[in-house]
């Protein structure tokens, strides 16, 4: 059995596959890795681009799943090994995640999900995307990199599900919730996990790069899913107050106008972004 099954999540991710899969075999300590594959119907060339790389588990849907927390559930039931590590295809691994992962794990088995620090493509540090309320007025906040956030806020619920791990143990008892489509499904399963009694930590030592290309899907299921999450999260009914929906629409805004821009530079940068920020990525890890 292997030691860690690695879940890719693609959704026409083609062309960043080779960028994961190289920050792998460039490891100074490689796991036993069993490669599984979970694309979200692509109409690229990801599923014969992952062959070609050596990926031997790949499972395809035939049609488009909204629900991004399906296709998490279906690499939890491909997968053989103690621990599941999860990870979008946009994304990739700091030359000594696989060491410094190894060290915590012979340090400590971690019995539910764990986290890790995760870098955007011009470095600056993000931590995870965060569910909190301000302590003073009351206001529910959502924290990405794009949103500064008041001093006084008391965090809820933080996880991200670009890149995690997580003790197969958690899924034999429960799984992500499909009900969602971009966004929030990640905070319900570690509500659930903390709920279990099982721990919900961070592995700060462990790092990645994520391109975070799915910023635009996100938008558009947004209002649907903040719905949602208001049904299914004890504790946190007060997104349904005034006070959160003025809250909601600031933050839209500012959502929209962060993709925009981020839209604007992809499609500028689109022809050079392979040659120029792999060079970019490989001078900063000192390669």
């Amino acid at each position: 059995m292997a030691d860690i099954s690695l879940v890719i999540i693609n959704d026409e991710g083609a062309e960043y596959l080779p960028r994961l899969l190289d920050s792998i075999r460039e490891q100074a300590a490689i796991p036993d890795i069993e490669y599984i594959l979970i694309d979200n119907y692509s109409r690229d060339n990801s599923v014969s681009r992952a062959s070609e790389l050596g990926v031997r588990e790949i499972f395809q849907f035939q049609q488009k799943v909204e629900n991004r927390g399906v296709l998490y559930n279906k690499g939890y039931e491909l997968a053989s090994s103690p621990y599941i590590l999860f990870i979008h295809s946009d994304a990739y691994f700091f030359c000594d995640f696989f060491q410094k992962l190894k060290e915590k794990l012979n340090s400590h088995a971690p019995d539910g999900l764990v986290m890790f620090t995760q870098y955007y493509p011009d470095f600056n540090l993000i931590g995870p995307e965060r569910i909190g309320i301000d302590v003073d007025s009351g206001s529910l906040y959502y924290w990405q990199i794009f949103r500064k956030y008041p001093e006084h806020v008391e965090w809820l619920l933080e996880f991200t599900e670009a890149c995690f791990l997580a003790n197969r143990e958690v899924f034999d008892k429960i799984a992500f919730d499909e009900t969602f489509h971009n966004s929030f499904y990640e905070h319900v399963l570690a509500d659930r996990v903390r709920d279990m009694g099982r721990n919900v930590e961070s592995y700060e030592e462990c790092k990645f790069g994520h391109y975070f290309i799915e910023l635009h899907e996100k938008l558009k299921t947004y209002n649907t899913d903040i719905a949602l999450i208001a049904e299914k999260i004890s504790g946190l009914l007060i997104m349904k107050s005034s006070v959160w929906l003025k809250e909601r629409d600031n933050l839209m805004r500012e959502v929209s106008r962060q993709a925009e821009i981020m839209e604007q530079m992809r499609l500028k940068n689109r022809a050079k972004r392979l040659i120029k920020k792999f060079i970019m990525y490989d001078l900063f890890l000192g390669k």
